[in-house]
């Protein structure tokens, strides 16, 4: 057979699986959507209302991208300082060093998706997009 040749046996298969696929929708409780308050909100509002102090933490955190461009350009110079060195050296320092620092850049990369590293949306992107670069 040619290439179309199991275009019927393909067919019963996608209506098989379609109708499995119906069968499993109706038997399956419907989602349930809450008209409730959110109850982050709520929890956060009891929580500054006992300590108000906490609200000189929230906000902008202007040495992120201090941080961002430091650890970018110790990644990047990392890649010239172990030119040569051998295979257990690179090992051992893209599982300590490169694995923690990817994983402050994702941290940092969360912060800045909610407009937590500088003021307006573009600086944030371009630090995001910055931080993502070595990863």
């Amino acid at each position: 057979m040619g290439k179309g040749g199991c275009a019927v046996a393909k067919q019963d298969m996608v209506s098989v699986l379609e109708k499995e696929r119906e069968e499993k929708v109706q038997n399956q409780p419907k989602f349930y959507w809450a008209h409730d308050e959110e109850p982050h909100r709520r929890r956060k509002q009891e929580i500054l209302n006992k300590h108000p102090s906490l609200k000189t933490y929230m906000g902008i955190d202007t040495s992120t991208k201090f941080k961002v461009a430091f650890w970018v350009a110790f990644q990047l110079l990392s890649l010239h300082v172990l030119q040569g060195a051998p295979w257990y050296t690179w090992l051992f320092c893209c599982y300590t060093l490169s694995g923690s620092i990817n994983h402050m850049m994702t941290l940092a990369m969360h912060e800045l998706s909610h407009n937590l590293g500088a003021k307006g949306v573009t600086p944030n992107r371009f630090l995001a997009i910055l931080a993502n670069l070595p990863m």
